[in-house]
């Protein structure tokens, strides 16, 4: 029997490559889109672990947009990823899994650094 992880992120660039990879064939993996499981809501997610029961968790998922939109708009980009990462992670403690992974990522330039240019390699 396969053991059942719960991928969030399923979708996004480090997710899509978890499910894809040959590896993935070894394991039952649900990645239910942002739809279909809101992790913005800790009861939507607490009901969807009891009814799923995952053995592992592996949190990829995230509000993202590259530099500018971090920028632009970072108190929502900081208080809605505290928020998915704290539901399920909490929603996991309360359902007893004890394998979890969070994955996070960041955006960032120092500050008087030139933009590169994409057009050569770089050394």
């Amino acid at each position: 029997m396969k053991k059942k992880i719960l991928l969030t992120g399923g979708s996004g660039m480090i997710g899509s490559n978890i499910v894809n990879n040959e590896l993935a064939n070894n394991y039952e993996i649900l990645f239910p889109t942002s739809k279909e499981l809101n992790l913005l809501d800790y009861k939507k997610i607490f009901d969807y672990l009891k009814l799923n029961k995952p053995e592992i968790i592996v949190h990829a998922a995230g509000i993202v947009g590259g530099i500018e939109a971090n920028i632009k708009y970072p108190v929502k980009f900081l208080v809605e990823n505290f928020q998915m990462g704290f539901n399920i992670l909490m929603a996991s403690k309360n359902q007893n899994i004890k394998k979890f992974i969070n994955l996070g990522s960041s955006c960032m330039y120092p500050k008087d650094s030139k933009k590169p240019d994409i057009r050569r390699p770089y050394p």
